[in-house]
């Protein structure tokens, strides 16, 4: 005889390895992640597709609300297991609808999730349990925040490619233009650390002219997966440290690299990603210290990190989001100069890449500087 369709009750007390009804092991195999929670919140049963949705198995009887590793709510604000929608439609004993969540899973990827827990009740009206039903809205999710962080970066670099063009170019022409003049005409009349400075002056202009047009390039093409080349983070390193020599050499600066990875990325960006974070650290460095520069570099399953750590000055913990606002100065122009955009420029680019970045510090105690990008654009 056919099984009969499995009842509420039947499927908060399900047992996999006890039972051979054919409805509850069809939906253990389903592939939409479905789970249940007894009257007191306990998880008592959960299929493939929620293990493989929340990353790791939870322990049935012990785990409360859900099996995920940690849950924020849509805007991303740490939320207590208890607050979670399956919490809810349990204490308060009603379905939960449209209330979007977004889990961690224990190596840090974050997934949007639209969840659906309804109450059960016996055939008395007392309440058993409840069970919930996680959609995946992950892949529309990004596509939506994407094509917003795209318009936003077009409408940004509008405006920077109309200062690019007009207000930054020139100077550097000019720089590059009496460096060339100079060593043409005074070549013979310069001793071998005059010729160097000037080679050095002619390289880093023309390097620079390079950045800006590689980014008002940038501008004329939405995708940047067109534009994603292999980039050696380690060549990118040297030749900001070649570019900065003298004020490493001024500050009597110690720069520590990790082993860093190649990957795929616009190269001029990833240049001056790391050209403001090292200047930044150079630049804010303690009266009297000498500046001790680390860029670290870790790997996981699904992101890469690199850390950029100094011994600065630092800055208070609630301005770590502060800082990454165009603009946005935390000291004193003239004892710290600068433009206010370098960080802010830092977080675009990561952005664009697919990742995120954030600042770890204390006001005496240095900045850490976490960048995480998609493991996808390793090049192994």
């Amino acid at each position: 005889m056919a099984s009969s369709a499995p009842t509420y009750e039947q499927i908060i007390s399900f047992n996999p390895e006890e039972s051979s009804d054919y409805y509850l092991k069809m939906l253990l195999n389903l592939p939409a992640a479905v789970y249940t929670c007894d009257a007191d919140g306990y998880v008592k049963f959960y299929n493939k597709a929620a293990v493989d949705l929340w990353g790791r198995e939870p322990q049935i009887g012990k785990d409360l609300w859900c099996g995920s590793w940690k849950i924020y709510n849509a805007g991303g604000v740490p939320m207590a297991l208890h607050e979670c929608p399956m919490a809810v439609a349990l204490k308060e004993k009603r379905a939960v609808f449209n209330e979007e969540v977004i889990i961690e899973r224990p190596g840090g990827e974050k997934r949007y999730v639209l969840p659906h827990p309804q109450p059960i009740f016996d055939t008395k009206g007392a309440l058993v349990g409840a069970i919930n039903m996680l959609v995946d809205i992950s892949e529309n999710k990004s596509i939506r925040e994407h094509n917003n962080k795209l318009r936003l970066y077009n409408e940004q670099l509008e405006q920077f490619a109309f200062a690019a063009s007009h207000d930054l170019q020139e100077p550097l022409r000019k720089i590059n233009a009496f460096a060339t003049l100079l060593l043409k005409q005074n070549y013979n009349g310069l001793d071998d650390t005059g010729l160097k400075y000037l080679h050095k002056i002619s390289d880093s202009s023309s390097r620079m002219m390079n950045l800006i047009s590689d980014l008002l390039a940038y501008t004329k093409d939405a995708n940047v997966n067109t534009l994603l080349e292999k980039t050696d983070l380690n060549e990118t390193v040297e030749n900001i440290k070649s570019d900065l020599e003298f004020l490493i050499f001024e500050k009597k600066a110690i720069i520590e690299a990790d082993w860093l990875p190649a990957i795929k990325a616009v190269p001029s960006q990833m240049n001056r990603l790391f050209y403001n974070l090292i200047n930044n650290s150079l630049k804010f460095s303690r009266q009297g210290i000498a500046p001790v520069i680390k860029i670290n570099y870790q790997r996981s399953s699904s992101y890469i990190k690199i850390i950029v750590s100094d011994n600065g000055i630092g800055f208070q913990p609630e301005h770590a989001e502060k800082i990454f606002t165009l603009f946005q100065r935390l000291n004193d122009r003239h004892s710290y100069p600068g433009s206010g955009i370098g960080l802010s420029l830092c977080k675009k680019i990561v952005e664009m890449h697919g990742g995120e970045i954030f600042a770890v510090s204390e006001v005496g105690h240095g900045a850490a500087f976490h960048i995480k990008l998609p493991a996808s654009l390793l090049l192994e």
